[in-house]
Order: C-alpha cells, then structure tokens, then sequence
C-alpha cells in the first residue's frame, strides 16, 4: 500500500521539491522501516521550511524510534550471519537439484 505512495510521490519530487511532499515521503518511508531515507526526508523538509511542525514532530518520533530499532537490527543481523543464512542457501540448493532431477525425469517420458 504504502510503496506505490511512495513511488508517487519520488516521482512527484523529481519534479516539485516541497516541504509536504518530502515530509509526506518521510512518513510513508518510516511506515515501511525504511528509516534512513526517512530521516533524510524529514531533514530535507525542514531545510525548506525549518518552522514546519509536522515535519519536526516527524523527526522527533524518528529520533524515539531510531535508538532501540538500532540496536534490534544489529542484534538481529548478528544472529543471521551464523549457520541459519547458510542453511537456507543450502536449503535452496539442495530444492533447485530436485526440480532439475524431476525436470530430466520428466523428460525422458
């Protein structure tokens, strides 16, 4: 729902740089966990217009929300780069074997 939103509204700003869109963009981008770029255009809209209230409450709540989500992520991250990424490549590889073995058998009939 939101990324079709969001390509609006980059498309838009391609050609209309505005306080609103950018502080628009900035909402949609955070309600998809995309938090960097939301930061960005958040910091982007108040450079426009650095009295807007909406795009300061914006970064206020991006302010609460970035510090956990930081540490969440890398304590997530870590616990992905063990085993648990490798058997799934290896799950997928082992899954692509059987469909090529299947594919041939298939084949032969």
């Amino acid at each position: 729902m939101y990324d079709e939103g969001i390509t609006l509204l980059r498309n838009t700003l391609a050609n209309q740089s505005d306080c609103v869109l950018h502080r628009m963009l900035g909402d949609f981008l955070f309600a998809v966990q995309e938090y960097q770029e939301s930061i960005d255009q958040y910091s982007i809209a108040l450079s426009l217009d650095p009295n807007d209230q909406k795009s300061l409450e914006g970064m206020q709540k991006m302010e609460k929300e970035e510090s956990p989500m930081d540490a969440t992520v890398e304590l997530d991250g870590d616990d992905m780069e063990g085993s648990g990424e490798d058997a799934e490549l290896e799950g997928s590889d082992s899954e692509a074997a059987q469909w090529a073995d299947q594919e041939q058998w298939f084949g032969m009939q």
